[in-house]
């Protein structure tokens, strides 16, 4: 983008204050600080995200929504309808979701379970956590994979 002479904005959003700052100081390699709206919200609530992403860039500005490996943690009827309203005619989505492979659901979600039950997922779930006054010692992160009763095996 530099290269042909445009202007990138970025807007790094989570629920997570933290994540939100990380994301925001690695894009201060590439992006101008002038041009980087970190953002906190829950998009589970959030009506007004598009409101608020066009007050953050030049209306003749092409975005590039991404939304990676969060489709699972969103009700498709909820998640859906808010992300067609931050993108205009001229925009991109880009998502992707932690899908079951395999024909046997069930085979394959124990197969990617270690994915999310993990250190390291552990660390990056309970920030939030932590953030909002819960400590480590006030309980546990358990990982379990439940039948959807929509779904049949």
């Amino acid at each position: 983008m530099k290269e042909t002479g445009r202007e990138a904005f970025y807007t790094p959003s989570d629920v997570s204050v933290a994540m939100v700052l990380v994301a925001r100081e690695t894009a201060l390699a590439v992006v101008a600080d002038k041009s980087c709206f970190p953002l906190v919200c829950d998009l589970a609530t959030a009506d007004d995200l598009g409101e608020v992403l066009d007050r953050q860039t030049p209306p003749d500005a092409a975005r590039l929504v991404t939304f990676f490996g969060m489709i699972p943690n969103f009700e498709p009827a909820i998640i859906l309808p808010k992300l067609a309203t931050l993108v205009r005619p001229d925009d991109l989505l880009l998502f992707s979701a932690n899908l079951s492979p395999g024909s046997d659901y069930a085979a394959g979600m124990e197969k990617i379970l270690p994915l999310y039950d993990n250190e390291l997922t552990r660390d990056w779930l309970i920030t939030v956590l932590l953030e909002v006054g819960i400590e480590r010692e006030d309980g546990s992160l358990d990982f379990q994979i439940e039948a959807d009763a929509r779904e049949a095996y």
